[in-house]
């Protein structure tokens, strides 16, 4: 795969590149937000349910508190009737009002799998058992006084210590104020777990910010290695052709534009090369050679060709000149010896 990705264009590449460090920017963005929402909501919940648990705990124990001053008035009262279904019509609201609010508390419950609050069930469980349990004794002390098979005093009696009612009560809130303790604590546990997904949230961030930040720089290693390694090779590869080594040998393909850049190099290296030969040859005395020209702009390879059709012409030139030279210098030496000739016979 990195192999492939060298033969994508330089600009594709960083594109890519500049991608995928967006994509880990938003993948930390999204991790954080998550987290961030996970604790938000595990406090909201916990939150929300630990104020309703207490809010329906207190009414429990303030209106079982109202249940004993009322029946504690209808002990103590006078022989009205009204003022005797007055206290008992308060019993019934107040009996009712706990016996709602343990209906709300078990309604937060079932939001929770029964492993997780078998422990509050069972203290639900043991304050619904104890009401009861005063409530009957109540209910009997009621009819009995009603009825005249309990006398007053044996109805104070029971309310006082030692009291089967006193007792009932206070066993009943007693199994109210364990409920009390156990929201406290649960209180309180939660906002140290929640504490512990937060500081794990910010860990898991900080990693992943850390990998994020690794593989950026990674990549920018990576990219900016595969365009300036082989730019660097060409800048070496042109100082030595500057000073005249034409042995230039290029270890690396690619096709992206570093690899453009290599190829136009190599024939650049191969053009100079071709024209070094014809050179070589020029200067060996060879002007019969053939010198390309590459394109109508090739201006070095325009004057080779010149220089050797120039030298060719001087050469012929030369050759001619000197073949005239020798027939002069053949008719000077016949004219000569026709006068040597002319002056002995007249001698």
């Amino acid at each position: 795969m990195f192999k492939k990705s060298k033969d994508l264009k330089i600009g594709v590449r960083i594109i890519v590149g500049y991608l995928i460090i967006a994509s880990i920017a938003c993948c930390i963005g999204v991790i954080g937000v998550i987290n961030l929402k996970n604790v938000q909501d595990s406090y909201a919940f916990d939150y929300n349910n630990s104020v309703k648990a207490l809010e329906y705990v207190e009414r429990m124990s303030s209106h079982f508190q109202q249940v004993r001053v009322n029946l504690s008035g209808f002990a103590l009262g006078t022989d009205s009737e009204k003022l005797k279904d007055y206290y008992k019509e308060r019993i019934t609201y107040h009996e009712g009002v706990i016996a709602e609010n343990i209906g709300y508390y078990n309604d937060i419950l079932d939001d929770y799998e029964i492993y997780e609050v078998e422990t509050e069930l069972s203290l639900v469980n043991s304050i619904q058992e104890a009401v009861n349990n005063f409530e009957a004794v109540k209910n009997q002390l009621i009819n009995g006084l009603e009825t005249g098979s309990v006398s007053k005093e044996e109805f104070v009696s029971s309310l006082t210590e030692g009291g089967t009612a006193h007792d009932l009560a206070n066993i009943t809130e007693d199994a109210i104020r364990e409920l009390i303790d156990y929201n406290i604590n649960y209180a309180s546990n939660m906002i140290n777990k929640n504490g512990m997904n937060a500081s794990s949230s910010i860990i898991i961030m900080n990693v992943a910010i850390i990998v994020g930040l690794a593989v950026a720089i990674w990549l920018g290693i990576t990219i900016s290695r595969s365009i300036s390694v082989p730019i660097k090779k060409v800048v070496n590869a042109a100082h030595q052709l500057a000073e005249g080594d034409m042995d230039i040998v290029f270890d690396f393909e690619s096709k992206d534009e570093t690899g453009m850049l290599v190829d136009a190099f190599k024939n650049l290296v191969a053009s100079t090369k071709e024209q070094a030969i014809m050179v070589e040859k020029i200067a060996d005395g060879d002007l019969t050679v053939n010198v390309p020209i590459r394109s109508e702009k090739d201006l070095l390879g325009r004057k080779l060709s010149e220089m050797a059709q120039n030298l060719n012409y001087l050469m012929l030139n030369i050759a001619s000149a000197a073949e005239q030279v020798s027939v002069g210098a053949k008719q000077i030496s016949d004219s000569s010896m026709t006068l040597s000739q002319g002056a002995e016979e007249q001698a």
